[in-house]
């Protein structure tokens, strides 16, 4: 987690380095979002892990796939600003970085709430792209009848 974030820093200071012209609103429009989805993964990761809290881990886990979704829409129209105006490519393939490594974040944060899904219920589900969503949610619940 903590090289994506330097490689974001990276990736801002050398868009913001004053030689070359600032990034325009349009390209930087989806970093706000996918890096509010990924905060608030890491904020909730961080709990859950103190928590040792399934529901929240299952919760994060959920996440992970709007995040993916949300960064592969970002990416779709980052091609198609450098496809209409090729001066972008610099500043859009420096977005493309600092998205990505947000995406990043948001893997780690899943890969923590896998393992404190492991550590708490002793179900490995690591390999959820196998399985659906119901069989997650079917392990919330089963969490919740315990603790009553």
């Amino acid at each position: 987690i903590g090289d994506s974030a330097k490689k974001i820093a990276r990736m801002t200071l050398q868009m913001y380095d004053g030689v070359n012209s600032q990034p325009s609103a349009k390209l930087l429009r989806d970093v706000r979002p996918i890096a509010e989805l990924a905060s608030g993964m890491l904020r909730d990761c961080l709990d859950a892990l103190a928590r040792l809290d399934v529901e929240k881990a299952l919760s994060i886990i959920h996440n992970d796939d709007e995040l993916d979704q949300e960064f592969q829409a970002a990416l779709r129209r980052l091609i198609t600003y450098m496809m209409e105006d090729p001066r972008t490519i610099g500043h859009a393939i420096n977005v493309v970085f600092i998205i990505k490594a947000l995406e990043r974040i948001g893997d780690h944060c899943t890969n923590v709430a896998e393992h404190i899904v492991y550590l708490v219920e002793g179900k490995n589900i690591q390999q959820r792209r196998n399985i659906d969503m119901s069989t997650i949610l079917t392990l919330a619940q089963d969490s919740e009848e315990a603790e009553e």
